[in-house]
């Protein structure tokens, strides 16, 4: 009596789970997805196992892991045969970490009230790796901000900025402690589309600030695998919180840069994957009096299903009126856009002035009283030895393309050039075909005036209206 009461509040707290395996290889139900693996790159926080929770991707990177928070240069494992086993309702995965010997399969089970995670090994752990590694999951910080958690009899909340105990390893590094450590943790129990719970049937779980080593770190959930362990290493169970009856709303796509009044005009309605019916959309234009004034009404046209969601087309071609125009489909109202001529020219104005100087590496960019970034990356621009894999996914050929020897500096190339999270693999061919792209733009749309300061022997960029610090050269 007492198993059952405990079932029923359970189940009390939400909608029960009983999502089914799609001809895609997921599990969904409305207001949940759950990604297995459909995804690689765990650099970026998308891979492993992955929750869309009320279509927000709040839970990602849920996988065997070297580390208790894994950063952009952390090994990670190489994944290999993916099974699906619809009879079942459940999905298997193998992979390894080929020079440490480490064989694994994990197996996820949709069940009525949510997912059971299931870890093997092929081999127990070798002695030196007990207590170094575990089963990771990730959950994305700003859902949680300010929300709070309870693991256990204990709880807290989780602050906007990285925080927690920490210590130090052998190599001077800080290195996150566990916020708290139990067998059932519910996240955001206070939050209707955020709540989720995990629960352990094996080891404990430790809750961890992985923002703490790295910026760009997410909380982590983690299990250690004990030693000894090969079957059922680490079994979880997963429980996230369903609203009864969810749909997202629709989402306006249009185009940003307004329509021309003589071309086709068209706008794209996403829908929720569960939605029935096609409405009528409304064009309407934004008068000088500050009203809407409805101008254009038509049945959308359903198109297809892409991925995730249903997709319908409206096209409101016959309106060649100017001015400013929003579209209404139920709800759901889009931004402002313009019907007009206009000149293209335009449309780069703001990728010359500001998106490419800000992404120009190795300099400091200033706009007006705003500081971009500092001078960085100086250590770079290295030409890649032949044959090499390089992390990012870079890879060089046989061959260099280029004149210099492996490891030898390539000039120029550190001065300028496309700043993206780790820029220590910059082609110096994909660099010529920067020049040569924005030689095209110069030629086709022959912008008369130069609006920002490049100083490359004082790494120093700014804006027309920035004055440069005391002591840079004014000289273009």
């Amino acid at each position: 009596m007492k198993k059952c009461l405990l079932f029923l509040l359970f189940c009390a707290s939400g909608t029960l789970i009983s999502a089914d395996l799609t001809r895609d290889g997921y599990f969904e139900e409305p207001g949940l997805t759950f990604l297995v693996f459909h995804n690689d790159y765990a650099e970026g926080h998308q891979g492993g196992l992955e929750i869309i929770q009320h279509d927000e991707r709040i839970v990602t990177n849920g996988n065997v892991q070297l580390s208790v928070t894994p950063g952009q240069w952390t090994p990670y494992p190489v994944m290999q045969e993916r099974q699906v086993f619809a009879d079942e309702n459940r999905i298997s995965i193998s992979g390894t970490f080929p020079d440490l010997g480490i064989a694994y399969s994990i197996h996820i089970t949709s069940e009525r009230e949510g997912f059971h995670i299931q870890l093997d090994l092929k081999d127990p752990l070798p002695l030196h790796w007990v207590g170094r590694i575990g089963f990771n999951i990730e959950l994305f910080p700003p859902a949680f901000f300010g929300k709070t958690w309870q693991m256990d009899e204990t709880s807290g909340y989780f602050p906007r900025q990285a925080g927690g105990p920490v210590k130090l390893t052998a190599a001077d590094n800080i290195q996150p402690l566990p916020i708290a450590v139990g067998r059932h943790l519910t996240v955001a129990p206070e939050d209707e589309i955020h709540k989720i719970s995990f629960r352990s049937l094996t080891s404990d779980l430790a809750l961890y600030d992985g923002r703490i080593p790295e910026s760009n770190g997410w909380f982590i959930v983690r299990s250690n695998i004990p030693a000894g362990a090969t079957k059922g290493a680490v079994e979880w169970f997963i429980r996230p919180h369903i609203q009864s009856n969810y749909q997202r709303s629709p989402q306006i796509l249009y185009s940003q840069c307004g329509y021309h009044p003589l071309q086709e005009k068209k706008a794209l309605i996403e829908l929720d994957p569960s939605a029935q019916g096609f409405e009528r959309a409304m064009l309407k234009k934004l008068g000088t009096d500050g009203k809407e004034h409805i101008v254009f009404v038509k049945p959308v046209k359903k198109q297809s299903r892409f991925l995730r969601y249903l997709y319908a087309s409206f096209d409101f071609t016959p309106v060649k009126t100017p001015g400013m125009y929003c579209i209404e489909y139920g709800k759901t109202k889009s931004p402002y856009f313009r019907i007009g001529e206009y000149d293209h020219s335009e449309l780069w104005r703001h990728t010359l002035t500001t998106f490419l100087p800000v992404q120009m590496c190795h300099m400091e960019v200033r706009d007006r009283f705003r500081v971009w970034h500092g001078v960085c990356h100086l250590d770079d621009a290295l030409q890649a030895p032949t044959d090499h894999k390089h992390f990012g996914f870079y890879q060089q050929g046989s061959q260099t393309q280029t004149s210099y020897k492996p490891y030898e500096h390539i000039p120029g190339l550190n001065t300028g050039g496309w700043h993206s999270a780790g820029d220590y693999d910059l082609s110096a061919y994909s660099q010529s075909l920067t020049v040569y792209t924005l030689s095209l733009v110069q030629e086709t749309f022959a912008p008369d005036m130069d609006e920002v300061t490049v100083l490359p022997e004082d790494r120093y960029v700014r804006a027309a209206s920035s004055r440069p610090p005391t002591g840079f050269n004014s000289a273009n």
